[in-house]
């Protein structure tokens, strides 16, 4: 059975996996970039977490 309370608590599983990986990702990358592409990158990051928040 798929309860409503199952499926908000999938989607709170999955926004904080999305944004571990978004994470990992950044991080990741992060040693081969600049100063400003890592600011840059992180707002895009941010501007994606916050609108599937």
């Amino acid at each position: 059975m798929f309860t409503v309370r199952w499926i908000v608590k999938y989607k709170k599983i999955y926004r904080v996996f999305r944004l571990y990986q978004n994470h990992l990702l950044y991080m990741r990358t992060d040693k081969k970039k600049t100063i400003k592409e890592r600011k840059i990158m992180k707002k895009t990051i941010d501007a994606k977490d916050s609108r599937t928040a």
